[in-house]
């Protein structure tokens, strides 16, 4: 027994000392100047892409007095483009994960555009993500109310996926428009808890945990799990659940409140019927349909890693599947 208990010792405090040395490396990286203080905004006119695209199928095909004439006719309309004052549609991408990183570069970008609008502006959000933590994309979704607070449209536009918290944010928007078989919906708060209470009590480890509030600790990943514990954890994922819903709600009025938060997903052309999604289409039918007659930019801030965060970041990945651990 004392050999086992031993080996168990062994390889646990080798997972702590992996996890020790790689939380130095990246945070000796961070204090060397890991991160740029400062990031970059990059705006670029999608009208011109799309133009050059048009110009590259399109003159191949006519004869030279045809080129010539459409030459200048697409000059003459983007002189009176120029002068003209249209609105703009300023395009933004987020991909989440599970912690909604992305937000941080969303925050100075939803500022940017804020600073910079006019009115009759409006925003459109490319959004991918299957969920991650309510925290994050809570705060991910007040990104977009700090736009609509500043009277801009917000439409959210949804070719693969934006479920469970995904989707939180998506709603908080003027309008969602998804691609057919896009997914949506899973209204629902999910928390797993790997409890190691059996494996400690069998090799005779002993673990306290000690608190001041009756609810500071319900469950634990060490200690036993008590059923008022547990129903104090389940009564915790029903508030955010019930958050959640209203959030929803508040948002998309029309939805089918008794069929919407079973914490189901949906195709987009199913949700539709849910209240879930406005339209149907990709979000290059958006861009493309607003090309004709808006300014279209695509706006992003990007923070920069240096060299000795990217070294310091591979070295830790590199020692973590050394040991076994990724």
């Amino acid at each position: 027994m004392w050999q086992e208990l031993l080996l168990f010792l062994a390889k646990a405090s080798m997972g702590v000392v992996a996890v020790g040395i790689v939380v130095v490396l990246i945070a000796r990286a961070a204090r060397s100047g890991g991160e740029s203080s400062r990031g970059r905004l990059r705006v670029t006119r999608l009208n011109d892409r799309f133009g050059e695209l048009e110009a590259t199928v399109r003159l191949p095909r006519l004869g030279k007095k045809d080129r010539k004439a459409w030459i200048k006719k697409r000059e003459a309309e983007e002189s009176s483009f120029e002068t003209s004052g249209r609105p703009a549609t300023f395009v933004i991408d987020f991909k989440g994960d599970l912690q909604a990183s992305a937000v941080d570069e969303l925050r100075e970008t939803v500022s940017a555009v804020i600073a910079g609008h006019r009115e009759g502006d409006e925003v459109l959000l490319r959004i991918e993500s299957p969920g991650g933590t309510v925290h994050g994309y809570g705060l991910a979704a007040s990104q977009l109310a700090r736009l609509r607070a500043a009277k801009l449209r917000v439409v959210a536009c949804v070719d693969k996926v934006a479920a469970s918290s995904g989707y939180m944010m998506a709603c908080e928007s003027d309008e969602v428009v998804a691609a057919p078989f896009a997914i949506v919906g899973s209204i629902g708060v999910v928390a797993s808890v790997p409890n190691l209470h059996r494996l400690l009590e069998k090799y005779g480890v002993d673990y306290e945990e000690m608190t001041a509030g009756e609810h500071k600790r319900t469950v634990s990943m060490f200690g036993k799990i008590e059923p008022e514990g547990r129903e104090k954890f389940l009564e915790q994922l029903a508030e955010i659940h019930a958050l959640f819903q209203a959030h929803v709600l508040r948002n998309r009025p029309n939805a089918k409140a008794e069929l919407i938060a079973t914490g189901e997903h949906w195709a987009a052309s199913q949700a539709v019927e849910l209240g879930l999604v406005d339209r149907i289409a990709t979000s290059d039918d958006e861009v493309m349909r607003r090309v004709k007659d808006r300014e279209v930019y695509e706006v992003s801030y990007r923070r920069p890693r240096s060299w000795q965060s990217r070294m310091g970041r591979a070295a830790a990945m590199q020692l973590l599947e050394g040991l076994g651990l990724r």
